[in-house]
């Protein structure tokens, strides 16, 4: 083998290799920054290449028209593919001097070079007549191949390096297998390219029918004399083949060299093909024709339900979309079960009109109503279901006393709902209807479609379950049960006082609060024995009293404003009225005891005081036997120590028993309301108690009585048992201590009474208390 003629191979080896594999790669990039692989298929559906004139060839379509979400792979496209789909689907990468021309020597658009990828591949490997080139022709060839790399190279999207792939080629070693591969390769091609060109039967035929319509299908045979007849058809859908049968009634009226399909549905989109033999025991193919089938199902919309006075319409309207047959049929079924329409009953609802009609409707009517609609391409459906109205009425879970409350209702209800009624009922079964054009239910409507129920100011009596009932046409149902839990209380009132010493004045404190699912404060105010106080007129001398801070302040305390004292407090529920704060003379109860002070037996007086407003002075005063006035006690003389007029516990001390009986021990307790005097004495003719600026005490009319009691009280104490005390405190605090209309001696006769008694719960823990 010559230099020359390896030399020329070599040429051959680069320009297939370059052909077959290189310049596919820049192709495939410009493809790719122009169109998406998910975008394809609508790209090449809305062009030429599936109907035109130079349409893609049945192994192109399969390797790049397929619906989404399968996507197409670029990377298995050849060169022809490549230019194919950019030429038709990229306009604007149009040559300078349009597709299919020789570019000028200065066209350097990226259309332009495409073109020259084309004229390569053809000139030096599709079109070329044999398997070398001529060194001089190759060497210009090469060169532009390359220049046409380098440009494109410095496009954005360059995948990869085009220039180094063509060195690697140009610089590759020559190998004989190679050669020998391209050149098989070749070969086919030339092939190919053969029996397009001197193809002898071609079929011709619509690619789009409409579902239901006939596609017809005619083969044309040149030299048909070289042929054997008659011809075969088939059509195949992926790799699944089937040879038509003629004979078959579907292909009724086809010859023997048409194909007639008579009614066409979906499953018939397929390719289709003629083929007859060529006498040599070789098949000879005709071109494919792929029939797309057209037409959709009609469309049906939601159905609609009206009514009149003894019947119920359900209304209905279908059609189809354009380049799909006409609805042929429609049915009507009740519960899956299908209905016999045209009688009595049940009337109208063909394809000519637009309503079913029911006669006479009651219960027995309910049920799903379906419409069916069908067309050559298959049918379509919708249902709607008729029944009494389904009615949900709900309320908040608690409702505020003299709140307004709402009970609310979603009423679904095919056939409409014709006429509501709230009811309401004590025990949740019995229910009576309600008048809600009443004023207490103002705000209310029986609106069939959304009744709503309004109670203004709610109350207690409110308290009930409640329901609503609704009917159609078909009949009456009642909704689920609600019961009214109405809460609220009256406002909680506590109260105290507190007493100015300094500004003569009293505080009577208030504090109002309610519970959390009462109504709000609406009135306050504080009365005084029975009758509400005249904040305002008072001059000043009372203050205070609103809502957020009820006490009242009461200045210059005199006797006059002696009296009991409530504060009332007043919302939705009612008012509520506080404990009674009394404002009096001082109550005074002198305690007595018997101390032991450095070895002398001494009487301790000590003196207990409740007194509102607080006392403000205490005094003990003493006087001689047959003097008429008391003087005031030096309470630090020594026979006295451990004395005290100091509040709240003024105390006596009486070192010496017989000051008893020498003098009159007196205690004098001041508040702003008046004075209240106790007296200590053993003389029996000297009055023990009197209160100044109030009624005088008779209590102790028998004189002396107070040591006697105090003896007493001694005496019960030390026996009396820890356990017992409260009892004890309870007797001794009885009314007679208090009672003005009690004389001593029925007093002193009681409290031995009294005495036994204790006496007996202190032996044998039973007692009678009258």
């Amino acid at each position: 083998m010559s230099s020359s003629s390896l030399k020329e191979k070599h040429n051959f080896q680069c320009a297939s290799e370059a052909s077959l594999d290189l310049i596919k790669l820049p192709l495939k990039d410009i493809l790719l920054s122009q169109i998406r692989p998910e975008d394809l298929f609508l790209k090449i559906q809305n062009s030429s290449l599936l109907h035109g004139r130079n349409p893609l060839r049945t192994d192109q379509r399969k390797l790049c028209y397929f619906p989404p979400p399968v996507l197409p792979d670029y990377n298995k496209f050849d060169a022809t593919l490549l230019y194919t789909l950019i030429r038709n689907l990229c306009p604007g990468l149009m040559p300078t001097r349009g597709w299919g021309n020789e570019p000028g020597q200065y066209d350097t658009h990226v259309g332009d070079d495409i073109e020259r990828l084309r004229l390569f591949r053809n000139n030096n490997f599709a079109h070329l007549s044999s398997a070398i080139i001529p060194d001089d022709t190759f060497e210009d060839v090469w060169k532009t191949l390359k220049s046409v790399l380098i440009r494109l190279k410095s496009h954005s999207g360059c995948s990869v390096d085009y220039v180094q792939k063509f060195g690697e080629i140009e610089y590759s070693q020559f190998r004989y297998e190679l050669w020998e591969q391209y050149k098989d390769i070749w070969k086919a091609y030339l092939e190919i390219k053969k029996q397009t060109d001197e193809r002898a039967i071609r079929i011709k035929g619509n690619e789009e029918v409409i579902c239901g319509n006939s596609a017809i299908f005619d083969a044309e045979v040149e030299q048909a004399e070289h042929f054997c007849l008659p011809i075969i058809w088939q059509r195949r859908r992926g790799k699944w083949v089937e040879i038509i049968d003629p004979t078959l009634e579907k292909y009724s009226g086809s010859t023997n060299t048409r194909l007639v399909m008579s009614s066409v549905c979906k499953m018939d989109a397929m390719e289709y093909q003629a083929f007859l033999p060529d006498g040599y025991n070789q098949m000879l193919y005709s071109n494919t024709i792929n029939l797309h089938v057209l037409g959709e199902k009609p469309f049906l919309n939601d159905l609609e339900v009206t009514t009149e006075d003894e019947e119920i319409k359900i209304h209905y309207s279908f059609g189809v979309s354009e380049n799909s047959p006409h609805v042929q049929d429609i049915k009507w079924s009740k519960n899956g079960h299908r209905m016999d329409i045209g009688y009595d009953k049940f009337i109208r609802g063909s394809l000519h009109d637009s309503c079913l009609i029911i006669k006479s409707p009651s219960e027995d009517d309910k049920g799903k109503y379906s419409c069916t609609v069908t067309n050559a391409v298959g049918s379509k459906e919708k249902d709607i279901v008729l029944d009494v109205p389904c009615i949900a009425i709900s309320t908040k879970p608690k409702v505020h006393f003299a709140s307004d409350t709402t009970i609310t209702s979603i009423v679904t209800s095919n056939p409409q709902p014709e006429k509501a009624q709230w009811q309401n009922s004590k025990n949740g079964d019995d229910f009576y209807e309600m008048d809600v054009t009443k004023s207490k239910y103002f705000g209310s409507n029986v609106s069939p479609e959304c009744p709503r129920l309004v109670i203004p100011k709610t109350t207690f009596d409110d308290m009930l379950y409640y329901r609503l009932q609704i009917s159609n046409k078909l009949g009456v149902n009642v909704s689920n049960i609600v019961y009214l839990k109405v809460t609220g209380s009256l406002p909680n009132i506590t109260v105290g006082h507190e007493t100015d010493i300094n500004n003569r004045s009293i505080k009577l404190r208030g504090v109002v609060f309610l519970s959390d699912d009462s109504p709000d404060i609406k009135n306050i105010f504080w009365s005084k024995n029975g009758e509400k106080l005249d904040i305002q007129g008072s001059g000043g001398r009372l203050s205070g009293v609103t809502i957020d801070d009820p006490s009242l302040t009461i200045r210059n305390v005199s006797q006059d404003d002696a009296g009991k004292y409530q504060l009332t407090a007043i919302n939705a529920v009612g008012p509520n009225d506080s404990a009674v704060i009394s404002i009096d003379v001082p109550n005074v109860y002198i305690r007595s005891e018997k101390n032991l002070t450095g070895g002398i037996e001494c009487l301790c007086f000590t003196v207990e005081i409740t007194s509102n407003p607080g006392p403000c002075h205490a005094q003990w005063n003493i006087k001689s036997k047959g003097e008429e006035t008391f003087t005031p006690l030096d309470v630090n003389a020594e026979k006295y120590q451990g004395s005290t007029n100091s509040l709240p516990h003024p105390k006596l001390v009486i070192k010496e028993k017989d000051q008893l009986k020498k003098n009159t021990y007196q205690i004098k307790v001041t508040n702003f309301v008046g004075s209240t005097v106790e007296e200590i004495s053993d003389d029996e003719n000297l009055p023990l108690q009197k209160q100044e600026g109030s009624m005088e005490n008779t209590l102790y009319e028998d004189k002396g009585a107070g040591l006697k009691f105090a003896l007493l009280n001694n005496d019960l104490a030390n026996q009396f048992p820890v356990e017992k005390l409260k009892l004890l405190k309870f007797i001794i605090q009885c009314k007679f201590f208090y009672t003005h209309y009690l004389d001593y001696t029925k007093s002193f006769k009681y409290m031995q009474k009294m005495y036994d008694k204790v006496c007996n719960i202190y032996f044998d823990g039973t007692t009678v208390v009258n």
